[in-house]
């Protein structure tokens, strides 16, 4: 392994490991899709380093697509209601589809999509992910294959990320908790700064000029 990231607590998970555990899916996936051209589902942007190892692992014919999902508000606070940003081109109607996500926890934007999935009638429909935390899960949905299940820690590393940074790190460690306090301090100082310049705003607007 090259040097671990100093922003980075411990390493749960080497490249090693990872590769192990997507070579065993992608075998999973030979297996039981063989003939039956899946479409395979990559959750943008988390799930492209777990997405691309496993499909260049595989054998069989199948068909690629992206759907984009976003489950946070602003950099670092999760939405209550997830929303998609950028749909399917594939028509799935009658289609064996895997979807794949990098990290499955409360497991309400899956809940979410695959609502919206039923909706157009696959013939299968699973989720595959890279890591599975458990002890976050809000909604009731589990993925049919997951590579690893983790303690609830703030993961970082191969797809998942920490503010948009990280997801190139090629193994799986856990952000040290006090810089990310850090950043949540200077952003909740940086939001309070902006609502004062906003309300400054509008009572400036509000006062009559002179003369009318």
């Amino acid at each position: 392994m090259n040097k671990i990231d100093p922003r980075i607590e411990k390493v749960l998970v080497t490249q090693d490991q990872i590769e192990v555990a997507t070579t065993k899916l992608a075998k999973w996936i030979d297996k039981n899709y063989k003939g039956k051209n899946p479409v395979c589902v990559a959750v943008l942007k988390g799930a492209i380093p777990f997405y691309a190892s496993v499909l260049m692992k595989t054998t069989i014919d199948l068909t690629t697509d992206f759907i984009v999902y976003s489950s946070f508000q602003g950099q670092v606070r999760r939405m209550k209601c997830p929303r998609m940003i950028t749909d399917l081109k594939t028509d799935i109607y009658g289609r064996h589809v895997i979807v794949f996500d990098d990290v499955i926890d409360s497991g309400l934007t899956i809940k979410s999509m695959f609502d919206i999935f039923k909706t157009r009638k696959p013939k299968s429909l699973k989720l595959v992910t890279l890591v599975d935390k458990p002890e976050k899960r809000v909604a009731k949905i589990n993925a049919d294959y997951s590579c690893f299940k983790l303690p609830d820690y703030f993961l970082v590393g191969y797809g998942l990320d920490y503010m948009e940074k990280m997801r190139n790190i090629n193994y799986i460690g856990v952000f040290k908790k006090e810089l990310f306090l850090k950043d949540l301090e200077r952003i909740e100082k940086e939001e309070k700064e902006l609502k004062k310049i906003k309300i400054k705003k509008i009572k400036e607007k509000s006062i009559p000029k002179e003369g009318k």
